[in-house]
């Protein structure tokens, strides 16, 4: 579980995201989708099968609606962009729609749906050790699901086109590609496979393909996240309490390359914007007291979530 991310941090994450198009600040948009993982999962694995949720407290400890499978005690990153962005209330899960799909629900969805879910990643066999989680296909594949239904509630796919074009699609994935698969070796031969520049471009060309894809049904306006320094988790650190070199080296290694991905695919696709944030620098900016080599709950040894009700003081 995460501190709670403060508002003038999202202001400087914003900031961030809008350096290398934004000339007047962050726009205003309609609508908000969002694909990612632990992040960002506001509940989407409640329901399934999966050692990867947590759907009970001391998570949502300090949320508004309280535990909902947020992994964090309040809100979320992206939670708090859409907020910033002028919406008025948090985008819902996609486990919150169920079929058949409600003229209602879709009045709903029009301000976007949450797709994100913890451990999945843009390989689709990341997370595949924790059980059906939803990789970034899989999530691809439900807004999928969304665009016909609205297209269908609008009875008119042009205007569902028109709509959706106008939203804002925000991508965080690629943390567990590297601790739930490259790094985990006991359950994953992927190190054995690929160098990590290797396994980098390979997590880059799914990614492509990924954006391609969300490009062909009407997503125009991306906001592509790099990755925090996971190896100094509390849960990463070795018995010293130091930092996992190898995973942040990589995660380095990643996060230097995102942005000429973003150039590529801005100068592929003309109609549209892909939007760099670069995470790693505001968390190393802004987090220089903060306390990362501690938990605020007890974590279980294997996966590092919070055991039920246990929150140090």
């Amino acid at each position: 579980m995460t501190s709670e991310t403060k508002p003038w941090l999202m202001l400087l994450l914003l900031a961030a995201t809008c350096l290398q198009h934004c000339v007047h600040g962050w726009p205003q948009v309609p609508c908000l989708f969002i694909f990612g993982d632990s992040s960002s999962d506001p509940g989407n694995n409640n329901n399934l099968a999966v050692s990867s949720r947590v759907n009970y407290p001391p998570y949502g400890v300090d949320f508004p609606k309280g535990v909902t499978g947020r992994y964090n005690n309040g809100k979320t990153t992206i939670d708090q962009i859409g907020e910033l962005l002028g919406l008025t209330d948090f985008i819902p899960a996609y486990a919150d729609y169920q079929t058949p799909f409600t003229n209602r629900q879709a009045t709903d969805v029009y301000f976007g749906v949450n797709y994100a879910s913890a451990g999945g990643g843009l390989d689709d066999f990341t997370g595949s050790s924790l059980g059906k989680i939803f990789s970034l296909t899989d999530q691809i594949n439900q807004h999928k699901s969304i665009y016909f239904q609205i297209a269908a509630a609008l009875k008119s796919e042009e205007q569902a086109k028109e709509h959706l074009e106008k939203c804002l699609y925000y991508l965080d994935l690629g943390t567990n590609d590297y601790v739930i698969n490259y790094f985990d070796t006991n359950f994953y031969n992927t190190s054995q496979i690929y160098t990590p520049e290797e396994w980098a471009l390979h997590l880059f060309d799914r990614y492509y393909e990924h954006l391609t894809e969300l490009h062909k049904f009407s997503a125009r306006k991306f906001a592509l996240s790099g990755l925090g320094f996971l190896g100094c988790r509390p849960h990463q650190r070795n018995s010293k309490g130091e930092c996992d070199k190898n995973i942040n080296d990589a995660l380095t290694l990643f996060n230097n390359e995102l942005p000429g991905l973003v150039n590529i695919l801005n100068a592929n696709y003309p109609d549209s914007q892909f939007m760099y944030v670069n995470y790693p620098a505001i968390q190393t900016s802004v987090f220089d007291d903060f306390i990362n080599d501690a938990g605020c709950c007890v974590a279980d040894a294997f996966f590092g979530l919070c055991v039920v009700d246990s929150i140090i003081a």
